[in-house]
């Protein structure tokens, strides 16, 4: 399996793909970068706006309102939201 990063979309199995098309995300791998306590999983999304297809990103939370370039996944019960990196920049322009 390919190592993923932000920039990587991994080969997907059936079932992650069945779970994409269900929910939306699926998670794929842990990674851990230098600085960081503990690995996070990393996760797959359809871009919230259709423009840019498959993503890879990790959950972020903390949110007061949902960015229009997120999508919005519960990891224990608590909102995360996964974010098109391309969408945001083209909204920051």
């Amino acid at each position: 399996m390919t190592t993923v990063t932000k920039n990587t979309i991994p080969n997907l199995t059936l079932w992650q793909k069945v779970v994409l098309s269900v929910k939306g995300y699926v998670g794929v791998e842990h990674i851990q970068r230098v600085g960081w306590k503990a690995p996070i999983q990393m996760f797959v999304f359809n871009c919230p706006n259709g423009k840019h297809g498959l993503q890879v990103d990790y959950p972020h939370g903390k949110y007061t309102s949902l960015p229009p370039w997120s999508t919005e996944l519960y990891i224990g019960g608590n909102p995360c939201r996964l974010d098109c990196v391309l969408c945001k920049k083209e909204i920051k322009k």
